[in-house]
């Protein structure tokens, strides 16, 4: 799938992919410039989007409702496809979601960056890019890797007690 660099949001659930029922998502990207991932809830009334390759290819960020949350160093390759997760969970149940962006295909591995933020249960995805087109891949592996991602949770958690 193509995002023609104009900052125009493609909704993915006309293609199957929502973010109801997940708390991660992987997928690959190439873009020479920024690239994104919005989730939004029912009402669209809360945003969050992750942002890979923002201010002219140099910062991965989170932003929420408009603010940004964390922008740490980081670019995309032009001419590879990277893989990348996102995350959001509330895995210690404080009711604050930690939103959490990575490479690889492995969620929370190849940490990027995190920030904790209020409850939110995003239900749609949509993606866009800004200033250069971009190429995503949405794979299959998307359900082979929740296995792989709650053994890790659960290894994780048996090494902290």
């Amino acid at each position: 799938m193509t995002t023609p660099g104009n900052s125009t949001k493609i909704p993915l659930a006309p293609y199957g992919i929502n973010a109801s029922g997940r708390n991660f998502f992987v997928f690959r990207v190439r873009s020479c410039g920024p690239a994104a991932i919005a989730l939004t809830d029912s009402e669209p009334t809360h945003l969050s989007e992750f942002v890979f390759g923002s201010n002219n290819n140099a910062r991965c960020q989170f932003n929420a409702n408009g603010f940004t949350r964390f922008s740490i160093p980081c670019t995309n390759a032009c001419n590879v496809s990277d893989e990348n997760w996102i995350s959001w969970n509330d895995n210690d149940l404080d009711l604050i979601q930690d939103w959490k962006m990575g490479r690889g295909n492995i969620p929370l591995v190849g940490l990027i960056g995190s920030n904790p933020y209020n409850y939110f249960y995003p239900k749609f995805f949509s993606i866009y890019s800004d200033t250069f087109t971009a190429e995503w891949e949405f794979g299959n592996y998307n359900c082979y890797l929740l296995l792989n991602y709650f053994i890790f949770n659960r290894l994780f958690l048996l090494r902290i007690i």
